[in-house]
């Protein structure tokens, strides 16, 4: 045993982005589980990705938190916001939940990544594979709007937004779907739903 290198660091970050085999000499750990919360810009993703988080932390689990904003400056480059861009990205969120799942990690991924074919790849490769989707509507988000983006992109500023100017697709069969119009005070409840979805996986 000896301690991880930096070029170590880059071999297994490399390996789950180009959906390579890492080797490993010691026996494959029991799977951690991945909760991916995703929704529109503005319906709660990371508040609720933080609270989950930490509720699997008190229970004595190793757990990552991946918010879409910091990993996408952490891995992006210089990929942007458009369609082609996100999806992309989208895959390469995947990947990275299923290698840290692998390790056996616990990872709560908060992330926009609305495309059918993420989420169908997602179901595919990452046993523990739980889905939550945060639905918000425009209107709402709009009044909403904590980075400004839908007033912006309504006033024609900025271009590339989901739910005004871009597309996006509504997962097909979440786990667990939150309607999310409401302005809550008690995260507990959603928290304790998706752990109850976490333990059933395991």
């Amino acid at each position: 045993i000896r301690p991880a290198t930096v070029a170590d660091a880059h071999a297994i970050l490399y390996a789950a982005l180009d959906d390579k085999s890492w080797s490993r000499s010691e026996p494959v750990p029991t799977a951690g589980r991945v909760v991916w919360i995703t929704g529109l810009s503005g319906t709660g993703k990371s508040t609720l990705g933080r609270a989950v988080a930490a509720a699997m932390r008190t229970k004595g689990r190793q757990v990552a938190l991946l918010d879409g904003d910091e990993l996408r400056a952490v891995i992006a480059g210089k990929v942007g916001h458009t369609e082609e861009e996100r999806r992309e990205l989208a895959f390469r969120y995947g990947s990275i939940c299923r290698f840290l799942s692998s390790e056996g990690v616990d990872v709560v991924c908060a992330t926009m990544s609305l495309f059918h074919a993420c989420q169908e790849w997602n179901r595919k490769n990452i046993p523990g594979y739980i889905e939550v989707y945060l639905k918000v509507s425009l209107p709402k988000l709009v009044v909403r709007d904590p980075k400004g983006l839908y007033g912006r992109a309504l006033r024609g500023e900025i271009s590339n937004v989901a739910g005004v100017d871009l597309s996006y697709e509504e997962p097909l069969a979440p786990d667990l779907m939150i309607d999310n119009d409401i302005d809550r005070e008690e995260m507990t409840p959603l928290v304790e739903h998706i752990l109850a979805l976490v333990e059933r996986k395991r």
